[in-house]
């Protein structure tokens, strides 16, 4: 891997972090009220646990474990965006708009191993699995009802459709990286990416739950519960995916 290249990612990455920490403190609102990340014991323990992971394995080195913790709070924070979105885009206040900035993480990672272009192994059925149960428990549950007495996730935005178009999205091209896996056409850097995409799929389609912790379960509806689950599955067995492809990384 060609070091300034990989020296240039990582730095990327650190901005990403630091923008992620800075955002958890400020206001996410504007004009409704003020309300910060920090509010809430169980949001505030899952972000600071994943960057902190972010920042501990980046600083080790283990590249592909700082964007797979970066890309999990990156997931938790592009929900309130994508449910203002796209016409209520002026409400959202600094730290809803730095929490996105964390995107930093996987596209600086992604680039440090742009250069990952050796071929990767075809998993296994048996491998295999679980990634793509988890990939279809996560499509079902964007068409049901997130939240009691609410829409779907699919009609859940302001102006309709931006939230469950991203969750679509997450799951459609993390199902096309597979596929490529699947029939030995991916390299190194494609299956990186399926990882990355899926621990931003398990942040975005879990924030409900994660907000909803402890005492406030009894909003969650089936879409909540299922999505959650699913992307707590598809994560694990894209993992496991991954470790097989590559040869048994760490």
């Amino acid at each position: 891997m060609n070091q300034a290249l990989a020296g240039r990612g990582k730095g990327i990455a650190a901005v990403g972090i630091v923008l992620g920490f800075i955002a958890i403190w400020l206001d996410i609102y504007s004009g409704i009220g003020s309300a910060s990340y920090s509010d809430d014991g169980t949001v505030l323990a899952f972000l600071l646990i994943a960057l902190i992971l972010s920042a501990v394995q980046l600083v080790a080195g283990k590249d592909v474990g700082a964007a797979v913790a970066g890309s999990a709070a990156l997931g938790f924070f592009l929900l309130i965006p994508a449910t203002f979105g796209f016409d209520r885009f002026g409400y959202i206040d600094v730290g809803g708009w730095l929490g996105v900035c964390t995107v930093l993480i996987p596209l600086g990672i992604g680039y440090s191993r742009i250069s990952g272009r050796g071929p990767v192994n075809r998993p296994s059925l048996e491998t295999a699995t679980p990634a793509i149960l988890g990939r279809v428990l996560c499509l079902i549950a964007i068409w049901l009802t997130a939240l009691d007495g609410s829409p779907s996730f699919w009609n859940l935005s302001s102006s309709g459709h931006a939230l469950g178009l991203l969750m679509l999205i997450l799951v459609l091209v993390g199902a096309l990286l597979g596929a490529m896996i699947a029939f030995g056409s991916a390299t190194r850097a494609a299956a990186d990416w399926r990882l990355m995409l899926a621990a931003v799929t398990f942040g975005l389609f879990s924030a409900l739950l994660i907000r909803a912790a402890f005492g406030e379960f009894g909003r969650l509806d089936t879409g909540a519960w299922l999505a959650a689950a699913g992307s707590i599955v598809l994560l694990v067995g894209v993992h496991r995916v991954w470790k097989e492809a590559t040869g048994g990384a760490r």
